[in-house]
Protein backbone atom coordinates (compact mmCIF):
# COMPACT_ATOMS: atom_id res chain seq x y z
CA UNK A 1 0.00 0.00 0.00
CA UNK A 2 2.86 2.37 0.62
CA UNK A 3 3.91 2.11 -3.03
CA UNK A 4 0.49 3.38 -4.24
CA UNK A 5 0.72 6.49 -1.99
CA UNK A 6 4.14 7.33 -3.40
CA UNK A 7 2.77 7.20 -6.96
CA UNK A 8 0.01 9.69 -6.14
CA UNK A 9 2.51 12.10 -4.60
CA UNK A 10 4.71 11.72 -7.67
CA UNK A 11 1.75 12.45 -9.97
CA UNK A 12 1.04 15.61 -7.96
CA UNK A 13 4.64 16.80 -8.34
CA UNK A 14 4.59 16.09 -12.10
CA UNK A 15 1.26 17.95 -12.41
CA UNK A 16 2.69 20.98 -10.59
CA UNK A 17 5.81 20.97 -12.80
CA UNK A 18 3.76 20.73 -16.00
CA UNK A 19 1.47 23.53 -14.77
CA UNK A 20 4.45 25.75 -13.94
CA UNK A 21 5.97 25.09 -17.39
CA UNK A 22 2.66 25.89 -19.10
CA UNK A 23 2.33 29.15 -17.11
CA UNK A 24 5.91 30.12 -18.04
CA UNK A 25 5.27 29.26 -21.70
CA UNK A 26 2.04 31.27 -21.82
CA UNK A 27 3.70 34.22 -20.05
CA UNK A 28 6.56 34.20 -22.55
CA UNK A 29 4.10 33.99 -25.45
CA UNK A 30 2.10 36.95 -24.13
CA UNK A 31 5.28 38.99 -23.62
CA UNK A 32 6.46 38.17 -27.17
CA UNK A 33 3.11 39.17 -28.67
CA UNK A 34 3.21 42.43 -26.70
CA UNK A 35 6.76 43.23 -27.85
CA UNK A 36 5.95 42.43 -31.49
CA UNK A 37 2.76 44.48 -31.40
CA UNK A 38 4.55 47.43 -29.83
CA UNK A 39 7.39 47.22 -32.38
CA UNK A 40 4.90 47.09 -35.26
CA UNK A 41 3.00 50.10 -33.90
CA UNK A 42 6.24 52.02 -33.42
CA UNK A 43 7.21 51.28 -37.03
CA UNK A 44 3.81 52.42 -38.30
CA UNK A 45 4.02 55.61 -36.21
CA UNK A 46 7.55 56.33 -37.48
CA UNK A 47 6.49 55.88 -41.10
CA UNK A 48 3.49 58.13 -40.55
CA UNK A 49 5.65 60.80 -38.89
CA UNK A 50 8.17 60.64 -41.75
CA UNK A 51 5.43 61.08 -44.34
CA UNK A 52 3.89 63.96 -42.42
CA UNK A 53 7.30 65.63 -42.05
CA UNK A 54 7.99 65.29 -45.78
CA UNK A 55 4.54 66.71 -46.53
CA UNK A 56 5.16 69.62 -44.18
CA UNK A 57 8.51 70.39 -45.81
CA UNK A 58 7.01 70.19 -49.30
CA UNK A 59 4.15 72.45 -48.25
CA UNK A 60 6.53 74.96 -46.65
CA UNK A 61 8.73 75.03 -49.77
CA UNK A 62 5.66 75.64 -51.91
CA UNK A 63 4.50 78.43 -49.61
CA UNK A 64 7.92 80.09 -49.71
CA UNK A 65 8.12 79.77 -53.51
CA UNK A 66 4.71 81.39 -53.76
CA UNK A 67 5.20 84.26 -51.30
CA UNK A 68 8.88 85.26 -51.41
CA UNK A 69 9.59 86.10 -55.10
CA UNK A 70 7.30 89.13 -54.97
CA UNK A 71 9.24 90.73 -52.06
CA UNK A 72 12.77 91.93 -51.47
CA UNK A 73 12.47 91.58 -47.67
CA UNK A 74 10.81 89.34 -45.12
CA UNK A 75 8.80 90.10 -42.01
CA UNK A 76 7.29 88.24 -39.08
CA UNK A 77 3.91 89.31 -40.42
CA UNK A 78 4.32 87.46 -43.72
CA UNK A 79 2.09 84.50 -44.48
CA UNK A 80 5.00 82.04 -44.20
CA UNK A 81 6.00 83.30 -40.71
CA UNK A 82 2.72 82.21 -39.11
CA UNK A 83 2.26 78.58 -38.05
CA UNK A 84 0.06 76.63 -40.43
CA UNK A 85 -2.25 74.08 -38.79
CA UNK A 86 -3.45 71.22 -40.98
CA UNK A 87 -5.98 68.75 -39.58
CA UNK A 88 -4.98 65.14 -40.04
CA UNK A 89 -6.99 61.99 -39.37
CA UNK A 90 -5.28 61.26 -36.05
CA UNK A 91 -4.42 64.76 -34.92
CA UNK A 92 -3.06 68.06 -36.13
CA UNK A 93 -0.02 68.81 -38.28
CA UNK A 94 1.59 72.15 -37.46
CA UNK A 95 4.02 73.55 -40.02
CA UNK A 96 6.30 76.37 -38.88
CA UNK A 97 9.01 78.13 -40.86
CA UNK A 98 11.82 79.99 -39.10
CA UNK A 99 14.25 82.36 -40.77
CA UNK A 100 17.63 81.06 -39.61
CA UNK A 101 19.46 84.06 -41.09
CA UNK A 102 17.49 86.30 -38.71
CA UNK A 103 19.08 84.64 -35.68
CA UNK A 104 22.12 86.10 -33.96
CA UNK A 105 25.13 83.79 -33.76
CA UNK A 106 27.04 84.73 -30.63
CA UNK A 107 29.89 82.47 -31.73
CA UNK A 108 30.58 84.83 -34.64
CA UNK A 109 30.84 88.11 -32.72
CA UNK A 110 34.63 87.86 -32.77
CA UNK A 111 36.63 87.63 -35.98
CA UNK A 112 38.34 84.45 -37.09
CA UNK A 113 41.72 85.47 -35.67
CA UNK A 114 40.33 87.13 -32.53
CA UNK A 115 40.55 90.65 -33.89
CA UNK A 116 38.40 93.30 -32.32
CA UNK A 117 35.35 93.59 -34.55
CA UNK A 118 33.48 96.81 -35.22
CA UNK A 119 30.24 97.57 -37.00
CA UNK A 120 31.88 98.17 -40.38
CA UNK A 121 33.75 94.85 -40.40
CA UNK A 122 33.66 93.28 -43.88
CA UNK A 123 34.15 89.71 -42.60
CA UNK A 124 30.46 89.39 -41.81
CA UNK A 125 30.74 89.09 -38.05
CA UNK A 126 27.76 89.81 -35.85
CA UNK A 127 29.44 92.32 -33.54
CA UNK A 128 27.50 95.32 -34.87
CA UNK A 129 24.22 93.41 -34.90
CA UNK A 130 24.71 92.26 -31.32
CA UNK A 131 25.63 95.77 -30.23
CA UNK A 132 22.46 97.23 -31.79
CA UNK A 133 20.35 94.47 -30.21
CA UNK A 134 21.79 95.01 -26.72
CA UNK A 135 21.34 98.78 -27.09
CA UNK A 136 17.69 98.27 -28.12
CA UNK A 137 17.19 96.05 -25.06
CA UNK A 138 18.75 98.79 -22.89
CA UNK A 139 21.66 96.57 -21.86
CA UNK A 140 25.32 97.67 -21.64
CA UNK A 141 26.04 96.90 -25.30
CA UNK A 142 29.77 97.61 -25.41
CA UNK A 143 30.63 95.57 -22.32
CA UNK A 144 28.42 92.61 -23.30
CA UNK A 145 29.67 92.51 -26.88
CA UNK A 146 33.29 92.78 -25.77
CA UNK A 147 32.82 90.05 -23.16
CA UNK A 148 31.18 87.63 -25.60
CA UNK A 149 33.69 88.42 -28.38
CA UNK A 150 36.57 87.94 -25.94
CA UNK A 151 35.11 84.66 -24.69
CA UNK A 152 34.65 83.07 -28.13
CA UNK A 153 37.81 84.28 -29.89
CA UNK A 154 40.73 81.90 -30.20
CA UNK A 155 43.51 84.02 -28.71
CA UNK A 156 44.32 84.74 -25.07
CA UNK A 157 44.55 88.52 -25.43
CA UNK A 158 41.94 90.21 -23.18
CA UNK A 159 39.82 92.98 -24.66
CA UNK A 160 38.47 96.02 -22.77
CA UNK A 161 35.34 94.85 -20.93
CA UNK A 162 36.09 91.28 -22.04
CA UNK A 163 36.43 88.06 -20.18
CA UNK A 164 39.08 85.43 -20.80
CA UNK A 165 39.08 81.76 -19.93
CA UNK A 166 41.58 81.02 -17.16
Amino acid sequence: MAVTGDKRGFALVITLIVTALLVALITEFIAEVYVDTTARQSYVDAQKAALLAESGVAGAVGLLQFSLPAKSYTSEFDLWAKPLDLPEESGLLRVTIEDESAKLSLNHIAGANGTFINESDPTGSYYGTAKRLFTQLQLPAGDLCDAVADWVDENDIPKPGGGKRH
